[in-house]
């Protein structure tokens, strides 16, 4: 008679394991979003307190983190871009990313060319952007806490380094259409029509919401996702009209 096999302490690994795998998703995602808010709060301040004092922003990387919040949850709840916006963990994930799009403007060299009051040439700006994604990118990929969830982390760092993408592969590291992150695509309207709106810029005339709508919607396919400006354009309208 066969007797039973002992289990080896590297078999109870494997069904443990294999236990914390089936375990309950959503009460799963429900604590990283805990901790995340945690750590949110933790490290945001770092960040904002330096990139609030350039050009008297008034908080654009606030309002450009509750715009593209916002706009996420909407798209959420129109059951659009499923596969991108599955859960709460995600939309959180696009807040946190617009509170640090900006980071690289904390630097010096930045900040003189964003503080200048002339318009930047064409060569200037396309350096200032690329400069500023990338030193943002960096500053970030050595700073954001080595416990975040590893998909959340990229996103906020795809957000950092591509939201100055064009869709139409322009943009300073040339990547096109869908190959730009989803999370960059989205932030990247919201922080267009911030910056737009926003009167705090010296560089530029602000603009109304309704002109800011028109110039992003002028350039539908060229700097900005399509199918994002035609549902942008939806959201703001209904958000603007019930206010």
């Amino acid at each position: 008679m066969n007797k039973p096999k002992r289990r080896t302490s590297s078999g109870n690994k494997r069904i443990i394991e294999k236990q914390l795998a089936v375990a309950d998703s959503q009460q799963r995602k429900s604590r990283v979003i805990i901790v995340e808010k945690r750590q949110r709060k933790r490290i945001l301040p770092s960040f904002r307190r330096p990139a609030n004092m350039l050009e008297k922003w008034g908080g654009h990387q606030h309002r450009v983190s509750e715009l593209a919040g916002n706009f996420a949850e909407w798209l959420h709840q129109k059951k659009v871009f499923g596969s991108e916006l599955s859960s709460g963990k995600d939309i959180e994930t696009i807040r946190i990313g617009g509170s640090m799009h900006d980071t690289g403007k904390n630097l010096n060299r930045v900040r003189n060319h964003i503080n200048n009051t002339k318009p930047l040439r064409k060569k200037q700006l396309k350096q200032v952007v690329r400069n500023h994604t990338l030193k943002g990118f960096r500053s970030l990929a050595a700073t954001l806490p080595k416990d975040f969830h590893p998909e959340t982390r990229k996103k906020i760092l795809d957000i950092t380094k591509y939201h100055h993408e064009h869709f139409d592969g322009t943009g300073p590291h040339r990547l096109k259409g869908e190959e730009i992150p989803f999370s960059a695509r989205l932030v990247s309207v919201c922080d267009a029509f911030d910056a737009i709106t926003d009167p705090a810029r010296k560089y530029k005339k602000p603009l109304t919401k309704k002109q800011a709508l028109g110039e992003i919607i002028n350039d539908s396919g060229i700097r900005y996702d399509p199918k994002l400006v035609e549902l942008f354009s939806e959201f703001v309208r209904e958000s603007f009209t019930q206010k």
